[in-house]
């Protein structure tokens, strides 16, 4: 099953929205991460152990918006770089998350290569954003 992820902020143009950069490995391999790591509470318990939480951004379709989690382009490429750093060190605090991210990923390179090269894709999405005026940021996921 194929996925899409898109970057929406208040204001934002259906151009914008779907015009920021892609990801190498595609969408499915992220949006499956957003979609499962907010089920597995030792991955959320990770997350803001590292002061990481700003990953967990996110819509999806039927998401109430009072439920949509919102951050800034700053602290998302932030938390996006210090977990790309964590796992290219291969720090052992970080397993729970590559295993939460193993469950749809394309099994092509490394694990820990293939989640590095996301992370470094939600930092470029991030600076994209930021680029184009947004002072708030999510993800979208879609299947």
């Amino acid at each position: 099953m194929g996925a899409s992820i898109l970057v929406h902020w208040p204001g934002a143009t259906e151009e914008e929205e779907e015009g920021h950069p892609g990801f190498f490995n595609d969408d499915k391999a992220w949006a499956g991460w957003l979609a499962n790591v907010m089920d597995d509470d030792e991955a959320i318990a990770v997350l803001k152990r590292l002061g990481l939480t700003d990953l967990l951004s996110h819509t999806t379709d039927g998401l109430d918006p009072d439920e949509i989690r919102w951050t800034t382009p700053d602290a998302l490429e932030l938390a996006a770089q210090v977990l790309k750093c964590l796992v290219e060190e291969s720090s052992p605090e970080v397993q729970p998350l590559l295993r939460v991210y193993a469950t749809d990923a394309n099994g092509i390179d490394s694990l820990p290569q293939e989640f590095a090269r996301d992370l470094g894709d939600v930092a470029e999405i991030a600076r994209y954003a930021r680029a184009a005026g947004a002072a708030t940021v999510t993800l979208g996921y879609y299947w």
